[in-house]
C-alpha cells in the first residue's frame, strides 16, 4: 500500500503468471481514510485464476512447434495483397517471399507500402531455425525521401533482445505465450483447426512491443467486412487498441485480412497477384545503405467493408 504525497490515492502491485501485473489503484478525494479502508476491502477479496483462454494459446503454440514451421509455411511459396480502404481505394501491398532450406531454417521477406495520411514503407527480414523459440528479425521503415529507422530483434535463450534506430538496446523476457507478428498469418488457420473458440497470445510487434491479444472465432454475420465465399472469420483483439480480422473460405483458403490501428482508419489486404500490383507500384527494390546486426483481387470483387 502506497499513498502518495497528496495522501489520496492508494497503490498496490501483484505480481501474476508469465510477467503480467496487476495493479489496484484507489483516489480518494475528500476522506483519506475512506479512501484506505475501500483500498483494503478490494485487496482482500481480489482473487485470480489463470485465465483458460492463456492455457489454450500456450498449448497451441506448442502444438504448432510440434507440428513444424514448414507445414505453415510451405517451401518457396509467397504472398501477394492489394490494400484498400473503406471507400474501395487502393492505399498500398503488401508481398511475402517465403524460403526454407533443407534442415528446415525459415526466412520470410516481407515489404508493405501503404499510403493513408502518409506513405511508409516497412521492409521486414525474419530468420530462424525454430520461429517459436528463437529468431532474428529486421524491421526497416522508410518515408518518400528513403531515409529509413532500423528496428532489430534477437530471440535467443528465451531472452528478446531489441536494438532500436537510436541504437539504444533493452532486454524482455516474454512468456511462453508469445509469438511474433510474423507468424500469425500461418498461426490463424492452425487456431482454426484446432477448434479452440478463444485464445490469449502475446504478441511480438515489429518495434519490439509485447501486447496482449484476444484470437477468436467469430461467425461470418459478426464479421466486419463481407465476401459471397466467406466461410471462417477469426478476429484479434489487441489489448493496447487496433483490431485485425481474418477471412477464410471453406478450404481455409484466405479471402483477405482486415486491421485497424492508428488514424488510417480500416484497411482491407485482399489477395492479388505481381503483374496486378506492378499495375500500380513502383516494386522495385529500393537502394539502402547496409544494416550491421549487433550481436488476382477478382477473387473478392464482392468483398466489401461495412
Amino acid at each position: 500500500m502506497s499513498p502518495k504525497a497528496e495522501e489520496d490515492r492508494f497503490v498496490g502491485v501483484a505480481m501474476l503468471d508469465f510477467g503480467r501485473v496487476l495493479i489496484l489503484e484507489v483516489r480518494a478525494a475528500e476522506d483519506v481514510f475512506y479512501g484506505r479502508d475501500v483500498f483494503i476491502t478490494l485487496a482482500q477479496t481480489l482473487e485470480y485464476k489463470l485465465p483458460s483462454e492463456l492455457t489454450a494459446g500456450i498449448e497451441l503454440l506448442e502444438n504448432a512447434q510440434r507440428f513444424g514451421a514448414d507445414k505453415f509455411f510451405p517451401s518457396e511459396e509467397g504472398q501477394t495483397l492489394l490494400v484498400r480502404d473503406a471507400a474501395r481505394s487502393i492505399r498500398g501491398y503488401e508481398r511475402t517471399q517465403i524460403k526454407q532450406d533443407s534442415e528446415g531454417n525459415l526466412r520470410i521477406d516481407k515489404t508493405t507500402v501503404v499510403n493513408t495520411a502518409a506513405i511508409r514503407r516497412k521492409e521486414q527480414t525474419f530468420e530462424s531455425a525454430n520461429p517459436f523459440r528463437g529468431f532474428r528479425w529486421q524491421n526497416r521503415y522508410s518515408g518518400l525521401s528513403g531515409q529509413g529507422s532500423v528496428f532489430q530483434l534477437e530471440l535467443s535463450n528465451g531472452m528478446l533482445t531489441v536494438r532500436e534506430p537510436a541504437g539504444q538496446s533493452r532486454t524482455l523476457e516474454p512468456g511462453p505465450s508469445a509469438v511474433s507478428e510474423m507468424l500469425l498469418d500461418g498461426l490463424i488457420p492452425f487456431f482454426l483447426d484446432s477448434g479452440q473458440p478463444k485464445i490469449v497470445l502475446d504478441i511480438i510487434s515489429p518495434e519490439g512491443r509485447i501486447t496482449p491479444a484476444i484470437i477468436e472465432a467469430i461467425s461470418t454475420s459478426d464479421s466486419t467486412a463481407k465476401a459471397d465465399e466467406l466461410a471462417h472469420a477469426v478476429r484479434v483483439n489487441l489489448i493496447q487498441g487496433g483490431k485485425m480480422e481474418f477471412y477464410y473460405a471453406a478450404d481455409k483458403k484466405l479471402l483477405g485480412k482486415l486491421t485497424t490501428a492508428g488514424r488510417g482508419g480500416a484497411l482491407l489486404w485482399e489477395p492479388s497477384t505481381r503483374q496486378e500490383i506492378d499495375k500500380y507500384f513502383d516494386t522495385r527494390p529500393q537502394r539502402s545503405g547496409p544494416v550491421v546486426w549487433q550481436g488476382s483481387t477478382a477473387l473478392l470483387r464482392s468483398f466489401e467493408h461495412q
